[in-house]
């Protein structure tokens, strides 16, 4: 089991762009939710506070890949591949990770987006009460003019995003630092964050400012029921619910998250879940009082855990299809790896 779990991890490191997203695919099946929601060893990627739980399992190294594109797997429609690698010490985590987009321009010409993620994570607190750091460095660059071949195109996308040269964007740069605070009471959980109070783009001064602290404001809140029952015997059914509101100050990326899991625990390791999850942009203030079909995205997951592999196989959609409006999010399939050592 493990030579064949080594022989994956080479052939995605071989076959595939270096590319991975803060929002893991557990996170991505929830609908985003991650401010609150402890559903996997590595869940400080959404909240650092996580770290210094005293009930977390700890995890030293965390290998996360995974490809995001058309509901259609023969098809070819502006796919994004995913790896990231993690590393944890106590209440300690860097994590390097890379984003790969591509975006189709004209008949048989694409561009591509890379962006480089370092991230420090630390954690302090006790018993209930959390409290998370982050920094970031993040650095973009982008290819013009790739040109793939209709009847070669997976060959081409291939070569192109691994071997072509992609130049540094102007003004790509990003340092950031946020603040996490996290209360547990175990089967309840809520968490106030600001990912970005602080930050600078490329050559410019650190910005602290109410404004970056606002923009980048969230609240989550989490309800899971208990793994093990009174007797200490593992529960055959595990059950969580989560919600955020993130960026609840920015009028283009405020955002409301919801997700829920119901879990078949078959063993401590062994387990199957289906997940589904909704997002919606809420581009005013006044648009938390209410739902718009028509902005929503829903996502819907099938996660299978092997000891220390899961592996997530889901579809997201735009709910504008329920009511046949027009919408420029498109549906899209992800499949995602995660091994946890």
């Amino acid at each position: 089991m493990r030579h064949l779990i080594s022989i994956i991890i080479l052939c995605l490191l071989i076959l595939v762009p270096i590319a991975a997203q803060s929002e893991t695919q557990s996170m991505w099946a929830f609908g985003g939710v991650r401010l609150a929601l402890n559903s996997d060893p590595d869940s400080y990627l959404g909240n650092p506070a996580f770290l210094a739980e005293v009930d977390r399992k700890p995890r030293a190294f965390v290998v996360a890949a995974g490809y995001e594109g058309s509901p259609k797997f023969w098809e070819f429609d502006e796919p994004a591949v995913s790896l990231g690698l993690s590393f944890t010490a106590g209440r300690l985590a860097f994590t390097i990770s890379n984003t790969s987009f591509i975006e189709q321009q004209g008949v048989e010409t694409y561009s591509g987006v890379r962006t480089n993620l370092f991230q420090f994570d630390w954690a302090i607190g006790r018993k209930t009460s959390f409290l998370g750091f982050r920094a970031q460095v993040e650095a973009a660059a982008e290819r013009r003019d790739m040109s793939f071949r209709p009847n070669l195109i997976w060959s081409d996308y291939l070569f192109e995003s691994n071997f072509g040269r992609y130049e540094p964007i102007d003004q790509g740069g990003l340092i950031s630092f946020g603040v996490y605070y996290l209360l547990d009471y175990s089967w309840i959980k809520m968490a106030v964050v600001s990912t970005h109070f602080a930050s600078s783009a490329s050559d410019e001064a650190l910005n602290i400012s109410f404004d970056s602290l606002l923009n980048s404001l969230g609240w989550g809140l989490s309800v899971e029921t208990p793994t093990y029952t009174e007797r200490n015997e593992l529960r055959l059914v595990k059950a969580r619910f989560g919600l955020d509101f993130a960026n609840l100050g920015s009028t283009t990326e405020r955002e409301f998250r919801f997700g829920a899991s119901v879990t078949l625990q078959l063993l401590p390791t062994y387990d199957i879940s289906l997940i589904v999850g909704y997002r919606e942009a809420k581009n005013d203030a006044t648009d938390w009082l209410g739902f718009d079909v028509e902005a929503g995205y829903q996502t819907q997951a099938l996660a299978l855990k092997f000891n220390t592999l899961k592996i997530v196989i889901g579809y997201g959609f735009p709910t504008a299809y329920y009511t046949k409006g027009v919408t420029s999010l498109k549906a899209k399939t992800l499949i995602g790896l995660r091994l946890f050592l």
